[in-house]
């Protein structure tokens, strides 16, 4: 037993050196679960996955860090850390979302960006470009649908996404607007299929 925890303290002084995480989880699976170090090597690992997806971020590489915190214990995958972390990261990507004009990709980016505990400021220059890179279009829009007249529905339909996505970035500005829409869309929607209903009523033979 003393000889089994002798190799444990070195394994665990090994990662917490650090290195490749593949070496370090294969360290960490080296630690026998029933000796007291298992704990500190799981916390060691944790460290150093949670230093290389910081190390990530800083590099610009965002899209990796989801799959360095999925290396995470489950109790550290709860922690403030990773949130801030996997928020950030969420954040960079979304902003490329917005470049792309990909409003559905960046909505979710966001969201995911909120879902730290403290609202990071990555979140909030998110939510930022996306509602000064949206709200002019969706007004454009706006402004279309109303001059539609063959398409008129879906043109709304197209313009309630919009402000849908704007309402959940900031509920303040724009959660009235796109009720708004929303009941336009409702009204036209029955309006038109109550003139169907008629037009097919009408051309049915009297009996």
């Amino acid at each position: 037993p003393r000889h089994a925890s002798l190799w444990a303290d070195l394994r665990v002084k090994q990662i917490e050196r650090g290195g490749e995480l593949l070496l370090l989880e294969a360290l960490y699976e080296r630690v026998p679960a029933s000796l007291p170090q298992k704990e500190q090597a799981r916390a060691a690992v944790d460290a150093a996955v949670l230093k290389e997806a910081e190390s990530a971020l800083k590099a610009g590489t965002p899209g990796i860090v989801s799959g360095l915190l999925a290396k995470l214990s489950e109790k550290e995958q709860a922690s403030p850390a990773a949130s801030r972390l996997k928020a950030e990261a969420a954040s960079a990507l979304g902003q490329v979302c917005v470049i792309r004009r990909d409003w559905d990709c960046a909505n979710t980016r966001l969201m995911e960006s909120l879902s730290a505990p403290d609202e990071s400021a990555s979140a909030l220059a998110l939510k930022t470009q996306l509602v000064l890179a949206l709200g002019p279009l969706a007004e454009q829009a706006a402004t279309a649908a109303q001059k539609e007249r063959t398409k008129k529905l879906d043109a709304l339909k197209d313009v309630e996404r919009l402000y849908a996505i704007l309402a959940a970035a900031d509920p303040e500005a724009f959660a009235k607007k796109h009720e708004t829409v929303k009941r336009s869309v409702s009204s036209l929607s029955a309006s038109q299929h109550a003139a169907k209903a008629a037009a097919r009523k009408a051309t049915q033979p009297l009996r």
